[in-house]
């Protein structure tokens, strides 16, 4: 292995990882509007996943159920 190769390495590991969008109702209607074109499960062509609002909603609704 070149020391170029592993300079390049070390400084593509140290890197933060990319802030993530925010997952909207638009985000939905674009992913099954598109679907055809892109790979990927049934789920997410059909659009059966959660906005950012609602597994914020769902996560509340479970973390303030009171264990037994």
């Amino acid at each position: 292995m070149k020391i170029s190769q592993l300079l390049v390495w070390r400084s593509v590991i140290r890197r933060n990882m990319p802030e993530q969008p925010k997952i909207t109702d638009d985000i939905r209607r674009h992913t099954i509007e598109h679907s055809a074109r892109f790979r990927g499960s049934v789920r997410l062509s059909t659009g059966a996943f959660w906005t950012d609002e609602e597994y914020e909603r769902e996560r509340d609704k479970a973390l303030s159920t009171p264990l037994p």
